[in-house]
């Protein structure tokens, strides 16, 4: 698994469902992925970064969360563009899903964004 997307209806997407292409583009929560420098990463639609952009303009490419400011940058820039749209839920849930998603990464140590940028 490269990457697993999770929404707010409870579903995912990962690298095995099939092209990151085809993901559903609304209701994403976070986003789990792969990045060979720190290992796994948790990209979270919190504090206004509610667009979930695969990039590819980067040393490595990979998702990335980024704000309104970031998205519109991510717009203009030239190149195919992917886009998943976060959308707000309740504290309440959103913290069992950071559970869920805790629990489901198993041993493998899983690193918050804000943690190593």
């Amino acid at each position: 698994m490269e990457y697993r997307i999770y929404y707010k209806d409870g579903t995912t997407y990962c690298d095995t469902d099939g092209p990151r292409e085809f993901a559903p583009k609304t209701g994403a929560q976070c986003i789990v992925v792969l990045d060979p420098a720190v290992g796994w990463q948790a990209l979270y639609g919190t504090q206004g970064s509610d667009f979930f952009c695969y990039d590819t303009e980067w040393d490595i490419p990979k998702w990335r969360n980024m704000n309104r400011w970031g998205f519109q940058k991510y717009m203009q820039d030239p190149g195919m563009k992917l886009v998943v749209f976060g959308e707000w839920m309740g504290n309440h849930t959103f913290q069992a899903l950071k559970t869920r998603i805790t629990k489901e990464m198993g041993d493998r140590q899983l690193y918050p964004w804000d943690d190593v940028e």
